[in-house]
Order: C-alpha cells, then sequence, then structure tokens
C-alpha cells in the first residue's frame, strides 16, 4: 500500500505553524535590527540569520507526573524479573538529571535558535510600510517593452526580409511543384517580431553625508541606522539595489561605505558640493527611462549662508530626476534646543519650503536612534 502527501507545502511541510511562530514573536525579529545595525554594514545585511528567543518565552504549560508522590501504571514489554504487584524502586538522582540552572561551560537549554530567511525579515520588518502613492503611480507603469524575434512571417516590410529563408522557401516549392518560375511573393519570408514587456525592477540609492567637522559620531550613527533601515526597505521592493555613497565637507566625492561612515575627513561646510556631485552621477552613469532614483540626505543643519540659494536650486534639479528625496537632520536635542531658542535658520528651514512645494520630499528630525524607526515609518506609512 502506497501513501501519497498530496499537501502544497513541499518539503516544509509545517510552514503554516512556522509563520505562526514568527509573527507571534515578531517584536523579537524587529530587536535583532539594532544589532544588525551595529555590527554590519549597509550591503552585507541581506543573510538568512539566526534569530535567538529565550526558552522561557516559548514553553507552554503541560502536565507532569510527580514521581514524589503519585502512582502509575505501565507496561513492561519482554520483562522477565517484574510480576504484577512488584513494587519498582525509585531511581536516584543523578547529576545528569539535575537540570540546566547552573554549568560552568555555559551550555543549557535556555535558549531556542532558528533561522530567519531575509524574505521572513524583510516582510515582518516593513509589513506596516509602502512607498509613498505618487511613487507608485510612477511605477505603475513599470514594464517596459522591448521586440523580441519570433519566427517569420509572410507580411512584412523590406528591412525585415530574410533572403536565406526566402530562398530555401522558393527552392522548397519549386522541387514540389516543378515550377519553372524561380521567385514567387508566396515564398517571401520576414523575420517577425512580438512586443514584450519586461519589468523594471533596478533602483539606486544615493547616500549623501555631511562629514564636516561639525558631525559627531553620534550624528553619523543615527544616520548609519537610518540608511540601513532605507537601504532594507527599498531590497524589498527592488530585487536589486545599487548604493551610492556621497560624503561632503567643503568639497565633495564617491567614496566607499567604509570611508562614508569611519572616514577622518573634516573641514568646513558647503552642501552644493555634495548635490552638484550627486547630480552629474545620475546625469552620467543612470538612465532613468529605466532605473528609480532615491536619494537620502544626512546632515547637522550647518551650511554656509552663501551656498543656501545655489544648494536650493540644485535640489530643485534633483527632484524632477529622483523618486524620492529624504532629507533627515541629526543633531543632539540640546543643539535643536538652542537652535530654536537662538532663531537660527538652517538646512531644515531651507528644505522645509522646498517640501511644501514637491511631494516627492520630506525633511524630518531625528535627535535619537529611538526616533529612526518611527521617522522611517512615518515617511513610508502605508
Amino acid at each position: 500500500m502506497a501513501i501519497l502527501d498530496k499537501r502544497t507545502a513541499g518539503k516544509n511541510k509545517s510552514v503554516g505553524n512556522r509563520q505562526k511562530f514568527i509573527k507571534r514573536y515578531k517584536h523579537r525579529i524587529k530587536d535583532s535590527v539594532d544589532s544588525i545595525a551595529q555590527d554590519k554594514g549597509i550591503t552585507d545585511v541581506l543573510k538568512d540569520r539566526k534569530i535567538v528567543v529565550d526558552d522561557y518565552e516559548i514553553s507552554e504549560p503541560e502536565f507532569s507526573f510527580d514521581i514524589s508522590t503519585g502512582e502509575r501504571d505501565i507496561i513492561l514489554p519482554g520483562n522477565k524479573t517484574l510480576q504484577k504487584g512488584d513494587r519498582i524502586k525509585r531511581p536516584k538522582k543523578s547529576d545528569e538529571d539535575a537540570g540546566t540552572e547552573g554549568s560552568d561551560t555555559g551550555e543549557g537549554m535556555d535558549e531556542f535558535t532558528f533561522t530567519l530567511t531575509k524574505e521572513e525579515f524583510l516582510d515582518l520588518y516593513f509589513s506596516d510600510m509602502a512607498l509613498p502613492d505618487f511613487i507608485k503611480e510612477s511605477l505603475k507603469g513599470t514594464n517596459k517593452y522591448k521586440f523580441k524575434r519570433s519566427g517569420y512571417s509572410k507580411d512584412g516590410i523590406p528591412p525585415r526580409l530574410d533572403l536565406v529563408k526566402t530562398l530555401k522557401q522558393a527552392m522548397a516549392r519549386r522541387i514540389a511543384t516543378k515550377s519553372e518560375r524561380y521567385l514567387d511573393d508566396i515564398d517571401l519570408r520576414y523575420k517577425h517580431f512580438v512586443k514584450q514587456p519586461f519589468p523594471v525592477k533596478q533602483a539606486v540609492m544615493i547616500l549623501l553625508m555631511d562629514v564636516s567637522y561639525s558631525m559627531s559620531q553620534y550624528e553619523k550613527s543615527i544616520a548609519k541606522k537610518f540608511f540601513l533601515l532605507l537601504y532594507l526597505f527599498l531590497h524589498k521592493v527592488y530585487s536589486t539595489v545599487e548604493v551610492i555613497f556621497i560624503s561632503h565637507t567643503q568639497d565633495a566625492k564617491e567614496v566607499t561605505e567604509e570611508e562614508f561612515f569611519y572616514g577622518k575627513d573634516s573641514g568646513g561646510t558647503k552642501v552644493s558640493s555634495g548635490l552638484q556631485l550627486a547630480k552629474e552621477i545620475i546625469k552620467d552613469r543612470i538612465n532613468l527611462e529605466t532605473t528609480n532614483v532615491y536619494l537620502s540626505q544626512a546632515s547637522d543643519g550647518d551650511n554656509f549662508p552663501e551656498d543656501d540659494d545655489i544648494s536650493s536650486n540644485l535640489v530643485e534639479d534633483l527632484l524632477g530626476m529622483v523618486q524620492y528625496f529624504a532629507y533627515i537632520q541629526t543633531e543632539q536635542p540640546q543643539r535643536s534646543e538652542y537652535k530654536k531658542k537662538r532663531g537660527v535658520k538652517d538646512l531644515m528651514h531651507l528644505y522645509s519650503k522646498l517640501a511644501d512645494s514637491y511631494k516627492n520630499m520630506q525633511c524630518r528630525h531625528v535627535e535619537s536612534e529611538a526616533d529612526v524607526y518611527p521617522v522611517l515609518r512615518d515617511l513610508f506609512e502605508k
């Protein structure tokens, strides 16, 4: 007799239970992002990863036998020494049965570990987020079209006439019909092309950060966490995301990820230098017909006053090229409060005016790491 398993879950027959388990411990999964942001680079986070759940969180109530007072009936198959009514001595408790309350080797059963795939991680973490509606509208026509060869046709335009196929067809006709006519209209064969859609899944994310003297490691660490979550979110939408790093003081340059976050550059602040480089990269290297570009800028808000108008014009140019421009101003609360009391006008003041006119630009203050995820959700709320 053969038994066939016709369940549709493939090899993972317990996929339903797995999803329930992941949903139940969603809060622990989200906590893992904090450690990822600290230990991993932006482009090195999309891997299957182990999630650790404390044993007490997954333990469930169960009935157990009290060996100190209870009685029970058991069957001992193949027993030759005991008869019905005989009493069995309770075994002595050995060191191996002492449990795992303490261990000098660190071993025990206090944690449960399971592997979470990158797809599961992204789906859970960004389950209540989406690209803004105005971006969706621009992506509704994400299917571009190209012409693909699809056999031959008896009708067509002269440039598509296939001479070899036509001559073969004429020769076959002459042999079959014993005709002396060398070439007939019915012998003509044209290359046939069909219009085939192909999805546009390419995305480029440009990260632009002020690395001048005023940007401390505090501001940079907040920016890194925001950039990391933004990268993960875009990777959930697109199959591949290219990341371009631009850092600037009074001068701008394209750098590696390590140089971007841990470089030792210092100097004055000229925001237009970074914006100009971003504009040049888009124009020279990115095909806007097939690629969606996202630009995220992090700064402490400082800039040379004479550079404000130039920066404002460059931002307007970029807003005509990118799908979304997200600006975050990272600064400690004391500094932010000081600016407000003194009426200091900074980049946030300049950019907020632009954001009022352009719906594909948003600006937010991020004063602590705890604000990063709420700000990201606010920027991309479903």
